[in-house]
């Protein structure tokens, strides 16, 4: 069965289940430049504005605590303070699955922007607003549990895109971070002096190669339940500059995250659409059918940009203290390829391409996949059968 663990009979499939335990609302009223909040967006809406090919789809916006799916399972370390995951910090960023020395390295500080941290000294913790404890986290290696996710939207075709609900572990999107190239999942070739020829889908990027493993690993078993045809987007499309080379570069999605206030489900380019190869649609350019969330679909789901100290009162489904990738290509400026990650409190930002962030793995699921029981809810969550 796709959770990894439950039996039984269906109750029907999980997306006619998710219309049936939610009233879904037009979104023409939300505002997308503010957070979303009781009367700015919570529960489950719909659109068919700036989707592909118009047609409705569904998504989850606000403080909802009803979109949990249980599927599929995974192996990994496990550090944790009182049922917590721990984050390890240092210079390079976050590491969401610490080794045994790492976990063990420190006192655990508890903080309200990073959660349970690992790395900090006293004034450290202080300084980030956090109490350093008496206490170690602990440390087991190699566990295996059911993987837990969150329905980020019900797509166009019918099919159900998921997140895990906290990073499975932590990777660069690119190692290398001096060329516009570094901003694709995949890339061309750095030093090119066209915008074809560095955004050809030639390369896998660091990320790329870290979810390939991870779907290998984890869920490649599963993969019947797993939509064929839905794609994840690259958007590379081009706001202000050349895009290849050096150039400073603003990708499009400045223009909606900054400017308009108007995000987009449906994916610009063909070859920004990243598919597998039996697709019918995008660029056909995947092994394994996973990515990683946009920053259009963060701001769908009631995150917004700021440069600002975050806002603690943004408690969306996607925010979760986590820091982690989005899979949208921000900009390249002064030397650095830029890529859209969200940082404490839920806030859109963007990310040195070389910088160590957390890795919430994106997968959809098909329409046809059923479901066993559930309510959507923490302790009750959709389970796949």
């Amino acid at each position: 069965n796709g959770s990894g663990g439950s039996s039984g009979g269906s109750i029907g499939t999980l997306s006619d289940k998710i219309l049936a335990d939610n009233t879904a609302q037009s979104d023409s009223s939300i505002d997308f430049s503010q957070i979303s909040s009781d009367t700015n967006g919570k529960g489950l809406y719909y659109t068919s504005t700036n989707t592909e090919g118009n047609a409705t789809t569904y998504y989850f916006r606000g403080n909802v605590n009803n979109n949990y799916v249980k599927f599929g399972t995974q192996t990994k370390n496990k550090c944790t303070y009182n049922g917590e995951s721990a984050v390890y910090i240092e210079s390079g960023g976050f590491e969401y699955n610490p080794t045994e020395e790492q976990c063990l390295s420190t006192n655990v500080c508890t903080n309200t922007l990073y959660g349970v941290v690992i790395g900090f000294d006293d004034t450290t913790c202080t300084d980030y607003g956090g109490t350093l404890t008496s206490e170690k986290a602990t440390f087991s290696a190699n566990v295996t549990e059911d993987i837990l996710w969150r329905v980020v939207r019900i797509n166009e075709d019918g099919s159900i895109r998921l997140i895990t609900d906290f990073p499975v572990g932590s990777s660069a999107f690119n190692t290398n971070y001096n060329d516009n190239a570094y901003v694709g999942y995949m890339y061309g070739t750095a030093g090119s002096t066209t915008y074809e020829a560095t955004h050809a889908n030639t390369n896998n990027s660091t990320m790329k190669t870290y979810l390939d493993n991870w779907y290998q690993e984890n869920l490649l078993s599963y993969t019947s339940y797993v939509a064929p045809d839905a794609g994840f987007c690259n958007d590379r499309g081009l706001y202000s500059g050349s895009g290849y080379g050096t150039s400073t570069t603003r990708y499009e999605v400045y223009n909606r995250l900054i400017i308009t206030y108007e995000p987009k489900f449906a994916c610009p380019q063909t070859n920004d659409l990243f598919t597998i190869s039996t697709s019918s649609k995008g660029n056909k350019a995947l092994i394994y059918p996973i990515g990683l969330i946009t920053i259009d679909e963060l701001m769908y789901a009631g995150g917004v940009w700021t440069e600002q100290m975050p806002d603690e009162t943004n408690k969306y489904y996607l925010n979760n203290n986590a820091i982690y990738w989005t899979m949208t290509p921000f900009g390249y400026e002064e030397s650095f390829t830029l890529v859209g990650d969200v940082y404490n409190a839920g806030v859109i930002y963007n990310a040195l391409s070389a910088y160590t962030s957390g890795v919430r793995p994106v997968i959809n699921l098909a329409s046809s996949v059923e479901i066993t029981s559930g309510d959507g809810t923490i302790n009750n969550p959709y389970v796949v059968k």
